[in-house]
């Protein structure tokens, strides 16, 4: 049984991007403390970046921007191709942005007091941007995402 609140759009992001069999397990809100949990793999981050809810449907329209993270242990350079890479799945694998043939996906397992959502499109804002310079030798790539979905009771 879903509950009886719509789950927040990033919510409605991380469960979108898990569904991508290469981000299982790769995907938050928040990178994870402990880096060697994600050290071999890179890992993706989503928060909200603005965006427009429909006037009179009950879908909502986020700008959701997308962090790919990567780092390298006992290196002093970032593998910025790790993290382009974890771009390119969301970009281009099965259940992706250019899977079309899995449009309009259901997206289930939010907490109790969420409705399931429908991820009705997901579109790339523009060509992901690689922000250096950190002071951890992170390679970080960010792109921003438009979804349509509506929570589904």
């Amino acid at each position: 049984m879903t509950g009886t609140l719509p789950p927040s759009n990033e919510q409605v992001g991380v469960k979108w991007l898990q569904g991508i069999p290469a981000l299982d397990g790769l995907v938050a809100t928040t990178v994870p403390a402990a880096l060697e949990d994600w050290a071999d793999t890179g890992f993706v981050t989503v928060g909200g970046a603005g965006g427009t809810p429909h006037m009179y449907l009950p879908v909502q329209g986020p700008v959701l921007s997308l962090h790919f993270w990567a780092y390298a242990e006992n290196s002093a350079r970032p593998p910025w191709g790790k993290a382009f890479d974890l771009y390119s799945h969301v970009r281009h694998d099965a259940y992706g942005v250019l899977d079309y043939a899995h449009i309009g996906r259901l997206l289930t397992g939010f907490p109790a007091q969420y409705t399931n959502a429908r991820a009705l499109t997901v579109n790339i804002l523009g060509e992901p941007e690689r922000r250096p310079g950190d002071p951890g030798d992170f390679a970080e790539y960010v792109a921003n995402f438009h979804f349509d979905w509506t929570p589904v009771p």
